[in-house]
């Protein structure tokens, strides 16, 4: 049953009033109980959200909401709350006992990650029943690729939660990733089964076909896109931010420096190495083991590269060289977020900051929910802190720093939705900039490049390895460096 008919206007708890395009996707949503919100990052799907709740609760058709999302957005959550609304929300974390007994408490909203609902092997299903014990009446998912995968723990236990709760909305900035047929697993999720059925291999089977020879590669039969198309959107919608709001254009400007002699011969000998791999016969190939390879040289061009017994540190790191020159090239007093892979980036990049004298707040996989929402409001709020430093999976997802013009990535992920969430960070609804700069950093002639050139065209490195074509061009680019190893190096 939809609530369409329930005016919009008479929402008396939001503190925030709704945009005209928020307007307008919340009258969609109340079209259908169970939909999907694919909108752009950045245009404020979350207040949409928990707008709908809010009209469901004035109807007597919702107590309680669940939301579940990556651990790193929990308190992104938190604070939209707070900011927007008068509810009270509890967060279901700590261990599994600690989680049971925080859901036994009363409140309005309960906020969960994915992996708990799965939980660990000796824990698994029990917060799962507590949930469904618990009869929420509506149940958000953000970042809703989180269960694209079929076949997953995780997948599985939402699919069984979302089957008992009357509605549901799924959000994602970003919802087709490289694996397209994945889509199927989140409507059955978000739906059951209402758009698309309940059998992912036949409706697979339907709408694709595999190209692929040694390696799967699902594409779209061309005959049934349309139909695709249409149904993909009958229960879900999509704003583009282009189309509802006055955002400045997104520059990029890349930079680059030459590695060391020491960098250039470390690199040369993985590289060769992988090339001797991707020269073996089709089918032989094991893509997880060139990835990993691939990452090596990634940190290489870093300035370090982790090994099982040690990190090893090269005594010359031009990229750290180049990230001090860009960060003087920006204009003094403009804030900037610095982008990078690895949790060594993240140091080297917190000494270079400290070394000038520009005051910094940092979030990786180990800092607390609590400190990240403080580091985050420290960044908005306090104009002394010019620097927010994160990685793009903990920190490209669910926050506003739209107090920074400027974006560097020092070292660049290998996944395209981590690439694009993080670029929507500072590109969003309130942003005043008249343009947001984007730097990546360039080691010339390496594996960067070629991951730049695949986050651009939106398709990820490990589907590139799956043709013929797609592993020429990586000894291509990797030649760059094996052809000089006896050669004239040059530095930077």
């Amino acid at each position: 049953m939809g609530f369409g008919y329930i005016m919009i206007e008479k929402i008396t708890i939001l503190k925030t009033p709704l945009r005209e395009h928020q307007l307008n996707n919340l009258r969609f949503h109340l079209l259908y109980p169970k939909t999907a919100d694919w909108s752009d990052c950045g245009v404020g799907k979350t207040l949409i959200a928990l707008a709908k709740f809010e009209l469901l609760r004035s109807a007597g058709a919702a107590r309680t909401m669940l939301v579940v999302c990556p651990f790193s957005v929990i308190e992104s959550w938190a604070r939209e709350i707070e900011k927007h609304t008068s509810y009270s929300y509890i967060r279901l974390v700590g261990g599994l006992n600690a989680k049971l007994n925080l859901l036994n408490q009363a409140a309005d909203i309960y906020l969960s990650t994915y992996d708990s609902i799965a939980g660990r092997r000796n824990t698994a299903g029990r917060l799962l029943l507590a949930l469904v014990d618990k009869k929420f009446d509506i149940i958000i998912c953000d970042e809703a690729t989180m269960i694209k995968s079929f076949g997953a723990q995780r997948t599985k236990a939402l699919t069984v939660l979302c089957d008992t709760i009357p509605y549901s909305m799924f959000l994602s900035g970003t919802p087709i990733t490289n694996n397209v047929a994945s889509i199927f697993t989140i409507y059955r999720a978000m739906d059951g089964g209402s758009t698309f059925g309940k059998n992912y291999f036949a409706i697979r089977n339907r709408y694709f076909k595999d190209i692929g020879t040694g390696f799967p590669k699902l594409v779209i039969k061309p005959e049934l896109a349309h139909e695709l198309r249409f149904r993909l959107f009958t229960r879900a919608i999509r704003i583009m931010k282009s189309e509802c709001l006055q955002l400045p254009d997104q520059i990029i400007m890349p930079r680059y420096c030459y590695l060391s002699i020491d960098q250039v011969k470390m690199y040369a000998i993985i590289a060769s190495d992988i090339i001797k791999t991707l020269d073996l016969p089709e089918g032989k190939i094991n893509v997880p083991n060139v990835l990993a390879k691939m990452a090596k040289l990634s940190q290489i061009t870093d300035g370090f590269m982790y090994t099982d017994d040690e990190t090893k540190i090269f005594t010359e790191n031009p990229k750290i060289d180049l990230l001090r020159e860009t960060i003087q090239l920006i204009p003094e007093g403009e804030k900037i977020v610095i982008y990078a892979r690895w949790i060594q980036d993240l140091n080297c990049i917190e000494k270079c900051c400290k070394e000038m004298g520009l005051p910094s707040v940092r979030i990786d996989g180990k800092t607390n929910l609590i400190d990240r929402g403080n580091f985050v409001d420290a960044f908005q709020d306090d104009p002394n802190i010019k620097i927010f430093i994160a990685q793009e999976a903990t920190g490209g997802y669910g926050i506003t720093l739209h107090s920074a013009w400027n974006a560097i990535y020092f070292s660049l992920t290998f996944a395209v939705i981590d690439y694009m969430q993080s670029t929507a960070r500072i590109h969003r609804m309130g942003q005043v900039a008249d343009k947001c700069c984007y730097y990546p950093l360039f080691g010339k002639d390496t594996i960067d490049e070629y991951i730049w050139q695949h986050l651009q065209g939106k398709v990820e490195v490990a589907q590139s390895l799956t043709d013929a074509v797609g592993r020429q061009r990586l000894k291509d680019n990797l030649y760059l460096i094996v052809g000089k190893e006896n050669g004239e190096t040059k530095t930077s």
